[in-house]
């Protein structure tokens, strides 16, 4: 997960990266941070789905780095 972080961080694209919730539909790192924008990887269609039920803003699949 580490490496993810740093590679998007290194884009320098992203004001902070921060890492989801450690369990699917807790939601508590959306309450926290508010964000505009979710990156989420290509091979998570059921939290982009799940995402869509809570989540107003923008949400970007980025495809796979390595």
């Amino acid at each position: 997960m580490g490496e993810r972080v740093a590679a998007i961080q290194q884009v320098g694209l992203a004001d902070q990266v921060v890492i989801g919730d450690a369990e699917q539909g807790g939601w508590e790192i959306l309450k926290q941070h508010e964000p505009d924008l979710i990156a989420i990887g290509h091979d998570q269609q059921a939290l982009r789905e799940s995402l869509k039920t809570v989540f107003k803003g923008k949400i970007v699949v980025i495809g796979q780095m390595w």
